[in-house]
């Protein structure tokens, strides 16, 4: 939970403003599919989501770092990592949604292959799915 009390302000609007982060970090703990980065015992960046139990649709519901781990690379690494995983067991796609004033993380999803498919309350809602004959990110 510690991670995620770190990066609370750095989603627009506030994470602690959408969901309660206790019971947040609880349920990523204990159902999501997660690629984390730590240093020593500091978790410093992770993508959380979801693949349905058909195993044909995904959705990512957390990528976050801490501002040490921006701009290395590390969270591209591990949304391709997490990527890689869903087309593995089988998804189709995978969604997301993000706020559109988040533009260097509109920048890499767009980079990872993503496309924006609509905009809702929630924000840009962008979608992924594996190229033809591939097992991962394009």
């Amino acid at each position: 939970m510690l991670h995620l009390r770190q990066v609370d302000a750095d989603f627009i609007p506030p994470l602690s403003a959408r969901v309660n982060l206790g019971a947040y970090a609880q349920r990523l703990r204990e159902r999501a599919r997660r690629e984390e980065a730590w240093s020593a015992d500091v978790l410093v960046a992770m993508v959380a989501g979801y693949v349905n139990d058909s195993g044909e649709d995904g959705y990512i519901t957390n990528v976050s770092a801490l501002p040490a781990a921006r701009g290395q690379g590390v969270v591209s690494r591990l949304l391709a990592r997490w990527l890689d995983r869903a087309a593995a067991a089988g998804a189709r796609s995978v969604g997301l949604h993000v706020h559109p004033d988040q533009a260097p993380a509109v920048r890499l999803y767009l980079r990872q292959g993503f496309r924006v498919v609509g905009q809702d309350a929630k924000g840009l809602h962008m979608v992924w799915a594996p190229a033809a004959g591939a097992d991962g990110p394009a």
